[in-house]
Order: structure tokens, then sequence, then C-alpha cells
């Protein structure tokens, strides 16, 4: 891997719309500054957000440098025969001007030429849909991220990009033996600035979660008499992540202290809240003296993997 320069850009308007207006011209900015006529990759939330975004890109380029932003290895010849293969007009004009958009509603052979285009450095600049960058396979020298929140249809507002998703784009920016090193840009909404820093400069912290799923765990183990017993059980949580994790982060844990008593009083409610919920469940039998037995249901949801 190559060393990535990480340059912010933050906008203070509210509204998504407003926003994205805000940063085409510094998206335009920043191609110009760090692409240094080097090939460049722009991540943008949607697809009608690529189309605009290369139509501006061209237009500022056009208007301000008074060229396009056709590379190097342009050939006429080459370019023309590409574009009688496309029938919509914006995707030609965007390509005559050396800017290159792809998306979900292309079909492969369409994507594949665009990128090709952009491979031989025909084209200087790709626009292309956050949900597409895992499919995209392209390599550039800088990436500008248009952008951290996309809209999900599902919950109805706008989110921010996985961290995953994220450090994939990032990801894009390193061309082996072409270059010393890539750069990225992120545009974003002030508020997440810091936040961003911290994920992006820090090392994210691995917690566990196995309190949330603690049920399917105890039943299974009950029924393999792993775990015959409330200490037994209470044992069992001591060889486990979580228990490391408790006195590292206990606020995460819903934990009062990090003291030996405060430990050992928050696995006892821990277990018994988990074995009286299988308890009443019928998946576990308890006595009195703390010993635990399976029962008929505890065993056929362990066998087919039933929560």
């Amino acid at each position: 891997p190559l060393p990535l320069e990480i340059y912010f850009q933050s906008f203070e308007q509210s509204s998504f719309s407003s926003r994205l207006m805000a940063m085409a011209k510094p998206v335009y900015n920043a191609v110009v500054k760090h692409g240094a006529g080097k090939p460049v990759i722009v991540i943008v939330p949607s697809k009608r957000q690529a189309q605009l975004t290369a139509i501006d890109l061209m237009t500022y380029h056009e208007t301000i440098a008074g060229r396009s932003f056709r590379g190097t290895n342009a050939s006429s010849d080459q370019l023309q025969e590409v574009l009688e293969s496309f029938r919509e007009g914006v995707i030609k004009q965007v390509l005559t001007n050396g800017v290159g958009f792809v998306h979900g509603g292309m079909n492969d052979e369409e994507k594949e030429k665009v990128c090709s285009l952009f491979r031989e450095e025909i084209l200087s600049v790709l626009v292309c849909p956050a949900d597409q960058c895992w499919t995209l396979q392209e390599r550039a020298h800088l990436v500008v991220i248009m952008g951290t929140e996309i809209y999900d249809g599902r919950e109805r507002r706008y989110v921010s990009y996985p961290v995953a998703d994220l450090l994939h784009m990032m990801g894009r920016a390193c061309r082996q033996g072409l270059d010393e090193n890539g750069k990225c840009v992120i545009l974003c909404h002030s508020p997440k600035k810091m936040h961003l820093k911290k994920l992006l400069y820090e090392p994210l912290p691995i917690e566990s979660h196995l309190h949330q799923y603690l049920h399917d765990h105890m039943n299974s183990e009950i029924t393999a008499k792993t775990i015959s017993s409330m200490q037994d059980a209470i044992d069992y949580i001591t060889w486990t992540f979580l228990y490391r994790r408790l006195t590292k982060n206990p606020n995460y844990y819903n934990l009062q202290g990090t003291s030996n008593v405060h430990l050992s009083e928050h696995m006892s409610e821990m277990i018994e809240s988990v074995l009286g919920d299988l308890s009443e469940s019928k998946c576990c039998q308890a006595d009195d003296d703390g010993e635990v037995s399976p029962l008929n249901l505890g065993l056929i949801a362990a066998y087919y993997y039933i929560q």
C-alpha cells in the first residue's frame, strides 16, 4: 500500500440538497488542485448526482480552464467508436470532454466501456455512486468523496456511510508502481468532521456483542452438557471476550464499577436473567440448588439453530 494524504472540507448547510449544491465547485477545485492531471475518481451519494456532478465538472473546466478533461492518451477515433454505442446524449457529451460516470442503471457492457476509457487514461475523471463502490475495480491518484451520507429508503432518512465503505472508497486512491502516494479529499457536513477524523485516524475499539445473544449460547451449552449449573455458566463467561471487555469499557456494558464486587454482581445478574428467561420459555429447568438441565424445547432450538 502507498501513503495516503487525506484532506477534509466541511460545509455548514443543514439541508442535504443544499449541501450537495455547495460542494459542486469545491469538488472541481479539489480535482484541479490535487489531481495534477492524473486519474481522479469522484464518489457521490446517488445515481442522479453522478450525472449532475459529471456535467458540473465538464462545465466548470470548459468555463474556467477553457479545455476538457480528456487525458494524454485520448484518441479521437477510439473515443468516437465508443460514443456511437451510447444512445444517451448526456453520456456522449461528458465522455467527449474527458469525464465519465457509471451507475446501477447502466448495463455491464456500458459500464465496462466507460471504465476501459478511464483505465486507458482517455478519461481523466470518473464519477461513481457510493452504492457501486464495491463493484468498481478502477484505481486513481485522487479520490474525492462528495458527502458522507446516503438516503436509506427503508428508514426514510439520510444515514452515514459505513466505516468499511468509507475505507474502501479511500483505498481506490492507490496506484502501485505509478504514484509515490495517493490522495483523498472528503467533503462532509461540519458536525461530522471530528467524528470522521476520529474514525479514520484512531484505532477502532472492538466490543463484544455476546450479551445480546447470550440466550442462544447458554441454551446450546446447556444442551451439550457443558453447563450444568449456574456456577458453570459464570465460569463459561470468564473465558469469553465479553469478560475481558467488561472492565475496559464499563459504560458500554452498563457496568456500575470496575471492582471485582461490581463485576461479580453484574455477571450473576446477567446469568440469572438469562437462565430465568430460558426456564420461562421451557428450554431448560433450574432447581433451587442452581443445577440446570435441558428440556425438549431447548434441545429442539439448539438442534435446528432456532433463536
